[in-house]
């Protein structure tokens, strides 16, 4: 039976690059028609000797098909050569592709059926001999995989051993032994259970030096086992200003002290605060003038509703009266004690349109071109506007 390779022929294309010459060369001949190509497998039989593969005229066959003989091919890698030839009758440089010839293997025939599984049996550590173990009671059947079984480790010593079992199907062949490792520990004896808690029956804190057990002063409780909800009053009144530290201890029925709970804490006398200031005055006046300040009160009055923020106020300032230029314009509000607020000002440009130096920019520009860009200008006054020149 014949086996066929089918290959795609590749034409390597080609990348022009231009680099920056004044002086550029004649632009090259048009490619060539590919008039014939051929193929071959391993060994070259000389040029225009090889498997012709049939193609039809043109300057690109890269989506050409064709198939490639592989009888009498060894099991194993082979090389595939290919190459083209062009109108003028100059043959291409050959294109390679290593691949796999590998003839389909003669399987085997089917493995016979699965054999029930009959008999099972463990051990545990030594194995007693085929058929001497423990016997495991099961169903028979080719998968037991879910079988359970209770092990017998009555007279093991405490510590690791060893389980082993083995299965036997019904040609009376035996399984290989399944291993699991297991631990045999008795339960060791417990000590008895602690004696129940004592009550607290006193408590008592002491700040900073310890007076001795029972000398310092008492904090008033109710006997219980826990007194974590306890609140108590500290007096502070005699001690200097500065860090302390204060220390709680418990007594239970049986007599004994706790060990001492501390906590570090600041004695500070008040000092006295200032007073609030005053609520925030409404603005009820605004101003406004252009470079020169009439004096206040004297510039263009701005329509307010009084209020403590006027910050999203819009107003219309009149420029007609100014010249082409930059100005600056200065506004300020007053409150109603009559106070007026800092001046806040800012720039702005009348009469003329300016562009901005980077509003064109050109790229890498070849010697001896003439690129060009759009421009376009908006006049967003209310009259019409000259351009008079466009400088560099």
């Amino acid at each position: 039976m014949k086996h066929y390779l089918i290959v795609i022929l590749a034409v390597l294309g080609f990348m022009l690059v231009h680099a920056q010459d004044p002086s550029y060369p004649a632009a090259p001949a048009s490619p060539q028609n590919i008039v014939a190509a051929e193929s071959f497998v391993d060994t070259d039989p000389g040029i225009g000797n090889a498997l012709s593969i049939s193609v039809s005229a043109a300057t690109d066959i890269s989506n050409l098909a064709s198939a490639v003989n592989l009888t009498g091919l060894s099991n194993g890698m082979h090389r595939l050569y290919i190459r083209t030839k062009n109108a003028e009758g100059a043959w291409s440089i050959t294109q390679t592709r290593d691949f796999l010839y590998d003839f389909d293997p003669v399987y085997a025939i089917t493995p016979p059926a699965a054999q029930n599984i009959t008999a099972a049996e463990y051990f545990i550590d030594t194995d007693p001999g085929y058929g001497h173990a423990t016997a495991i009671v099961l169903t028979a059947g080719i998968d037991i995989s879910n079988a359970s079984v209770v092990v017998n480790t009555t007279g093991l010593s405490t510590g690791t051993h060893r389980l082993y079992i083995r299965t036997r199907n019904t040609e009376g062949g035996w399984a290989i032994c399944q291993v699991k490792d297991f631990l045999v520990d008795f339960d060791a004896p417990y000590a008895n259970a602690p004696a129940a808690a004592a009550n607290i029956v006193a408590a008592e804190y002491f700040i900073d030096t310890d007076p001795g057990f029972g000398k310092a002063v008492p904090v008033a409780i109710t006997p219980a086992t826990e007194l974590s909800g306890i609140v108590a009053s500290v007096n502070t009144g005699s001690l200097p200003l500065g860090i302390h530290r204060i220390y709680i201890r418990t007594l239970n029925q049986e007599g004994r002290w706790s060990l001492g709970q501390s906590s570090d804490f600041l004695v500070n006398n008040d000092f006295a605060y200032p007073a609030a200031p005053a609520p925030a005055q409404n603005i009820v006046a605004a101003e406004y003038f252009v470079d020169t300040d009439p004096g206040i009160g004297a510039a263009n009055a701005i329509p307010v509703t009084p209020a403590t923020d006027i910050s999203n106020l819009t107003t219309a300032v009149n420029t007609a009266s100014l010249g082409g230029g930059t100005h600056r314009l200065y506004i300020r509000t007053k409150n109603q004690e009559g106070r007026w607020s800092l001046v806040a000002t800012d720039t702005f440009a009348t009469g003329y349109i300016r562009l901005s130096a980077d509003t064109l920019g050109f790229g890498q520009v070849i010697i001896g071109s003439n690129p060009s860009l759009n421009l376009v200008v908006t006049n967003t006054s209310g009259s019409v506007q000259t351009i008079n020149a466009v400088t560099t």
